[in-house]
C-alpha cells in the first residue's frame, strides 16, 4: 500500500497519488481529503474481468473545502456527484438504511470511504454491448410497427417505438445525436431546494440510478455489513436527473460512445465506509457500511475491501475492527476472520447503538504485521504481545482474588447466620419452658378460684337465710355446677378464638388458652415499642395502653386464604402497619370485625389501594392519633414503582403488589428515607386485620 497515515487522524498521504484535493490558499492545503490508494486492481468473475481504480475519500473535509478551489478527486466527476453515487449504491444495496442516515454516516467526522471505480474503456464496451441488444429489440419493434402502419392498424403501434422516438428528440440537439444534454449538478447544488428531504414513500429516490443491476441474477457471495455545518445532500435531485438523462443519451446516441457519455453511476463498483472511534480507551475502526453492486459480486471485491479496512496504512493502528453485520452477512464476515462471540463483543456494545436487527462482530488483528513502521522490526510485535500477556495475567489474578474474597466473606456470613439460628432456637426453647410454667401457674390459680367460689357457695348455704327468703336447694346446686363447668372448660366466643379456629389452630372442643393471647399481646407490644425506639423519625418514648384482637367471620378468612393461593408467590406473607383510617376514625373498630373493604382504599400518589408500612411511625402519619392496625398482608410478587400515578388501579402483569418510596407529608420535611417505603395492595381480601393497638406518649 502506498498510503501512509499522517499525524492528522482524518487524513491520508500518498506519494503515488494521481489526484489530490485541497485549497492552496487554505490552512488545510497540505491535508489530503481524497487520494488514490494503489494502481489499478484486476478482479475476475465467472463472466468477465474487471479493472478498477481504488481511491479513499474523506467526504466531510472534501466538501467543506471552497468549491471554487477544490480539485475533483475523479477527473470529470464533481465531488458532490461522487458522494451522491456512493449514497445511491448504499441505499440500493441496503434498503433498510434511509438516505438521511447514509448521508450522516458517510459524512460523519473521522469517517473515510474506500471506493472502487471501473475503467472507462470497460464501461464503454459494456454499454456498447447493451446498446446492440437493445437496438436489435428496437428494430424488431419498428418492423412490427411498419407492418401495422401498412395494414392500417396504426393504433397497435408498439408503445416502445413512440417512447424511444420522443427520447431521442429530447436528448439530442442535432440529427446525429452527438450533442448530449447535460445537467450541471454544481449549479443545481446551490439551489436550497435541491436537497434530500425525508419522506414516507416506500420507494427510494435512488431506485433508478443502478437499475440495470436488477437484471443480473448472480448468487450473492458478499453483502454489506451494515452536527454538520453543511447539508451534504445538496444537488441530489440534479444528480438523479443527470443519471436519467445520461442513460437515455447512451441508448439514443448515434455513433460510438465516448468517455463524455460515461457517468459516475457507470464506473462505481463497490464502496465501504469506516470510522475511527474509541471505546473504553481503546482505538477502534468501525466498519459502518460495505456494499458491492450485484453484477460485480463473486469476483473477490468484498474480500479486497475487507483487506483494505484491515490494513493499518488505510485505517491506522487499531485494537479491533467492529462491524454491525446484517444477519445474512454473518457468514461472509466470519470467512475473513470476524467473530460473533457474545462475551467478547459485549465489550463494544456501546458502539453505534442505532444499528438494529444485526449481529455485532469484531476482528482482532495479529501481532505480526499490524504496524505502519518497518515490517522487519519483530521486537515491536514481541513487546506488544508480552504487554497483552502481562495484562491478561494481572486481570486473571484480580479476578481470582475477588472470587476468594467473596467466598471467604460468604463463609463468614454463613457461620454468623448459623450462630444467630442457634441463639434464636435457645430463646424459643427458653420461652417454651416459661410458657409451660405459666400454664401450670394458671391451672393452680383457676383451681384456687374454683375452690374459693365453692367455699363461698357452701358458706352461704350453711348460713340460714332470713324468714323472708326461701332457700332453693336445686337452684344452688345448678349454680355450683355452672361455676365448675365454666371454670374448668368453657367455649370462647371472642374474636381471638374465631380467628384461630378459622386458621385451624385448634379444634372446636379444645379449651381456650388465655395465656397464648397474653403472650401474643406482649410480643406485639414489644415489637411496636422497639420499632418506635429505633425509628429516628419517632419523637420521644411511648407505652401501649391496650391491644384488641380482631374478630373476623369465617367467610373473610376463607376469601383471604383463597387470595393467598392465587398469588404468584403465596409464601410472601408478613405483618405490616395499616397506613390509613385518619379520614374515617369510626372504621377502626369495624375493620376488626369485618375486615378491609374497598371503601377503605386510599387515593394516594401511587394509586388507589390499601397502603401498608413496616414502620409504625410511618403508618401513624396516616392513622388515627394513638391507634394503629396491625394486619397480615399477602404481598406475593412485588413490583418496585417510583413513578407517581394516582390513576393506578393494579400492579403490572405478573405482580401482586407494589412497593413505593412513600408519600411525602408536611411533617416529614420532604425527606425520603428507607423508612418511608410503603406497600400498596389493590385487593381488599389480600390482607386481614390482626390487632388494634392503642398507645400514648410515655409520661415520666
Amino acid at each position: 500500500m502506498a498510503a501512509v497515515k499522517t499525524n492528522e487522524p482524518d487524513s491520508l498521504r500518498s506519494p503515488r497519488s494521481e489526484h489530490v484535493t485541497g485549497s492552496p490558499n487554505s490552512d488545510d492545503a497540505g491535508i489530503l481529503c481524497g487520494t488514490q490508494l494503489s494502481p489499478k486492481c484486476t478482479f475476475h468473475s465467472k463472466k468477465t474481468t474487471i479493472n478498477a481504480l481504488p481511491i479513499i475519500v474523506d467526504f466531510r473535509r472534501l466538501l467543506m473545502v471552497d468549491n471554487k478551489n477544490a480539485v475533483e478527486v475523479v477527473p470529470g466527476i464533481p465531488n458532490r456527484e461522487l458522494l451522491h453515487a456512493v449514497i445511491a449504491l448504499y441505499n440500493t444495496s441496503l434498503s433498510e438504511m434511509t438516505p438521511e442516515v447514509l448521508y450522516a454516516t458517510v459524512c460523519e467526522r473521522w469517517s473515510r470511504s474506500v471506493i472502487l471505480l471501473r475503467d472507462v474503456k470497460e464501461c464503454i464496451e459494456e454499454l456498447e454491448q447493451k446498446r446492440l441488444k437493445t437496438n436489435d429489440c428496437f428494430s424488431t419493434l419498428c418492423e412490427a410497427g411498419l407492418e401495422a402502419e401498412e395494414s392500417g392498424d396504426s393504433d397497435d403501434l408498439p408503445a416502445l417505438v413512440t417512447q424511444t422516438t420522443v427520447g431521442e428528440s429530447e436528448l439530442t440537439g442535432d440529427s446525429d445525436g452527438t450533442d448530449v444534454q447535460k445537467v450541471d449538478s454544481t449549479e443545481s447544488s446551490e439551489d436550497k431546494g435541491d436537497v434530500f428531504e425525508p419522506q414516507d414513500e416506500p420507494r427510494s429516490i435512488f431506485a433508478d440510478v443502478f437499475s440495470e443491476d436488477e437484471d443480473d441474477d448472480d448468487d450473492e457471495e458478499e453483502e454489506e455489513d451494515g452536527e454538520d455545518e453543511e447539508d451534504f445532500s445538496q444537488g441530489v435531485h440534479s444528480f438523479i436527473q443527470a443519471t436519467a438523462v445520461r442513460k437515455l443519451a447512451q441508448m439514443s446516441h448515434v455513433g460510438p460512445l465516448t468517455a463524455h457519455h460515461i457517468g459516475i453511476e457507470n464506473r462505481l463498483i463497490a464502496a465501504t465506509t469506516l470510522k475511527k472511534t474509541y471505546c473504553k480507551h481503546e482505538k477502534l475502526t468501525h466498519l459502518t457500511v460495505l456494499a458491492v453492486r450485484k453484477k460485480f459480486r463473486q469476483a473477490g471485491i468484498g474480500k479486497y475491501l475487507i483487506n483494505q479496512v484491515k490494513d493499518p496504512a488505510v485505517s491506522g493502528l487499531y485494537e479491533a475492527i467492529v462491524v454491525h453485520a446484517d444477519h445474512s452477512a454473518v457468514a461472509f464476515f466470519k470467512k475473513y476472520g470476524f467473530t460473533d462471540d457474545l462475551i467478547l463483543n459485549s465489550k463494544w456494545a456501546s458502539i453505534a447503538e442505532q444499528f438494529t436487527n444485526c449481529t455485532l462482530m469484531s476482528y482482532l488483528p495479529p501481532y505480526t504485521g499490524h504496524s505502519i513502521v518497518d515490517e522487519n522490526a519483530p521486537k515491536v510485535d514481541i513487546m506488544t504481545m508480552q504487554r497483552d500477556i502481562d495484562k491478561w495475567k494481572q486481570k486473571s489474578l484480580e479476578a481470582y482474588q475477588a472470587e476468594i474474597v467473596c467466598m471467604t466473606r460468604l463463609q463468614a456470613e454463613i457461620v454468623h447466620l448459623r450462630m444467630m439460628v442457634d441463639t434464636q432456637q435457645q430463646l424459643i426453647d427458653s420461652m417454651a419452658r416459661k410458657n409451660e410454667m405459666l400454664h401450670s401457674d394458671k391451672f393452680f390459680a383457676e383451681k384456687q378460684l374454683m375452690e374459693y367460689k365453692i367455699s363461698m357457695a357452701i358458706t352461704s348455704f350453711n348460713d340460714p337465710p332470713s324468714d323472708e327468703e326461701d332457700i332453693n336447694t336445686d337452684q344452688l346446686i345448678e349454680n355450683l355446677e355452672k361455676v365448675a363447668k365454666l371454670t374448668q372448660s368453657r367455649k370462647s366466643v371472642t374474636a381471638a378464638e374465631t380467628f384461630l379456629l378459622s386458621r385451624g389452630a385448634f379444634a372446636a372442643d379444645t379449651v381456650y388458652d388465655h395465656g397464648k393471647d397474653i403472650e401474643e399481646f406482649y410480643k406485639v407490644s414489644q415489637v411496636f415499642l422497639e420499632a418506635m425506639k429505633n425509628d429516628r423519625c419517632s419523637l420521644g418514648f411511648y407505652e401501649v395502653r391496650s391491644v384488641t384482637k380482631a374478630m373476623l367471620p369465617d367467610e373473610v378468612m376463607d376469601a383471604y386464604s383463597q387470595r393467598l393461593e392465587s398469588l404468584r408467590q403465596p409464601d410472601m406473607v408478613t405483618r405490616l402497619y395499616y397506613c390509613g383510617g385518619a379520614d374515617r376514625p369510626q372504621r377502626m373498630l369495624n375493620i376488626l370485625k369485618t375486615g378491609f373493604y374497598t371503601s377503605d382504599f386510599t387515593d394516594g400518589d401511587y394509586g388507589k389501594g390499601l397502603y401498608f408500612s413496616k414502620f409504625p411511625s410511618r403508618a401513624a402519619e396516616f392513622s388515627v392519633l394513638g391507634k394503629l392496625i396491625i394486619a397480615e398482608v399477602g404481598l406475593g410478587n412485588i413490583e418496585s414503582v417510583t413513578t407517581k400515578d394516582k390513576k393506578r388501579k393494579a400492579a403490572q402483569e405478573g405482580h401482586d403488589s407494589i412497593v413505593t418510596p412513600g408519600r411525602l407529608t408536611a411533617g416529614s420535611d420532604n425527606i425520603i428515607t428507607s423508612q418511608s417505603q410503603e406497600f400498596v395492595l389493590f385487593s381488599a381480601v389480600q390482607a386481614v386485620p390482626l390487632y388494634l393497638l392503642e398507645y400514648a406518649p410515655k409520661t415520666k
